[in-house]
């Protein structure tokens, strides 16, 4: 009787254990893919100041402004 209740006590820590490491993993791809969408904002916006501070800087050296 006291294998078959700790059989069974374990079974039942061994799937809370499934469902939180299930919804830590759900979480952690939500927010991994947030995080990516930002990172893709911030470069696009980064290549634009590249981009034109290049091109300030050509237009000063040519005598442009």
């Amino acid at each position: 009787s006291v294998r078959d209740s700790l059989k069974a006590e374990i079974a039942s820590v061994r799937d809370g254990l499934k469902a939180e490491i299930t919804s830590v993993r759900d979480g952690l791809k939500v927010d991994i893919a947030g995080q990516i969408a930002a990172a893709k904002v911030w470069a696009l916006l980064l290549y634009f100041a590249l981009a034109a501070a290049m091109l300030g800087t050509m237009a000063r050296g040519f005598g442009w402004l």
